[in-house]
């Protein structure tokens, strides 16, 4: 957990009032709350402050900005930095327990994997519907290869000459990969005809930030679109999904710096600067910019502000219990646990 900087320390705040304003109202509430042992306050509020500075966009941080004027005291400010927890890091953070994306593994697809220009004409997905329909055309817009360490799918090698010619004139090896989604697929399950943001989501928090489309882009099965899906190798994948390991914009269009919340979390091969290509934009659209912005303020602030190690935690409790205590201390594991079943 890192404190807030001082506003001298970001001399960009002083073009900006608003944010400005709440990001010293926001100070004054951790400063007040320093002491308290309840650290999720501390948590909660640095949220809101990572937020005005960190945000995915001059829109979200504005917009966070006005609700923190809009906020009368303390404890609301605190709600409202609760709420960020629960609807925006908790619904991009792999809930625990769960496996990383499903391997590139697929009857359907490996039975009939031949040379690599055979799979790019025949086998792609128009609009995929499916996990399995994402990852199909993931690995063939991603070279067959993890976009992290540039090593080869190990099951597409192993069915194609083209591929193993290109694996043996590298430096690369082969690896098992996942498709990885910058919106983890369970966020769709909340998406139904046309709900309104009313009741508080992650898609409420993509309206407040100014993405409105989101919504619709990402509704149901759209979850799997193109703009949504990446091929990553298994250690990268399940950090990207922790938000260990986030992808900043860089001033190459389509072109991410590799960030990580701590150097231990960069393996040997992987790749600080990662460029995204496409043999087709229109058959296999590039990630969506906006969707890893998202994905990379989420995974930034939840370091920053400590939620991403008190996640840890808790989960890393949850594992060395075989059974929650009669006591009750652990029912703030268990409510973690539970807590994407109500998103």
């Amino acid at each position: 957990m890192i404190p807030l900087p001082q506003p001298r320390e970001i001399t960009s705040l002083l073009d900006f009032p608003t944010i400005s304003d709440a990001y010293r109202t926001v100070l004054t509430l951790e400063n007040s709350i320093l002491t308290d042992p309840d650290q999720r306050k501390l948590i909660h509020a640095r949220i809101l402050g990572y937020l005005l500075l960190y945000g995915p966009s001059l829109y979200a941080r504005e917009s966070v900005a006005r609700e923190v004027a809009s906020c009368e005291g303390d404890d609301v400010l605190l709600e409202a930095g609760k709420f960020y927890y629960d609807y925006f890091i908790l619904a991009f953070r792999k809930p625990i327990g769960s496996s990383s994306g499903q391997t590139s593994r697929s009857d359907s697809w490996n039975q009939s994997l031949e040379e690599t220009d055979d799979i790019m004409s025949r086998k792609s997905v128009g609009v995929p519907q499916s996990h399995g329909d994402a990852k199909q055309n993931a690995l063939i817009r991603d070279g067959f290869r993890c976009v992290i360490s540039g090593n080869y799918d190990r099951s597409c090698v192993f069915r194609s000459s083209e591929l193993e010619n290109k694996l043996h004139a590298s430096s690369k090896s082969v690896t098992s990969t996942h498709c990885v989604h910058i919106f983890p697929e369970l966020v769709s399950m909340n998406v139904v005809g046309d709900k309104s943001f009313s009741t508080p989501s992650i898609w409420d928090i993509m309206n407040r930030f100014g993405y409105p489309n989101i919504y619709s882009e990402l509704n149901g099965g759209n979850i799997h679109r193109l703009q949504n899906a990446i091929t990553m190798c298994s250690d990268a994948c399940d950090k990207f999904e922790r938000l260990y390991l986030w992808l900043e914009a860089t001033d190459i269009p389509n072109t991410y710096a590799l960030q990580a919340r701590d150097e231990l979390y960069f393996f040997k091969d992987y790749r600080r600067t990662v460029s995204f290509t496409t043999p087709d934009e229109v058959k296999y659209p590039l990630p969506s910019s906006d969707y890893l912005a998202i994905h990379a303020s989420c995974a930034k602030i939840a370091y920053l502000s400590g939620a991403g190690h008190y996640i840890d935690v808790i989960e890393w409790e949850l594992e060395d219990s075989a059974t929650l205590e009669e006591d009750g201390s652990s029912a703030e594991a268990l409510d973690h646990a539970i807590a994407p079943l109500s998103r």
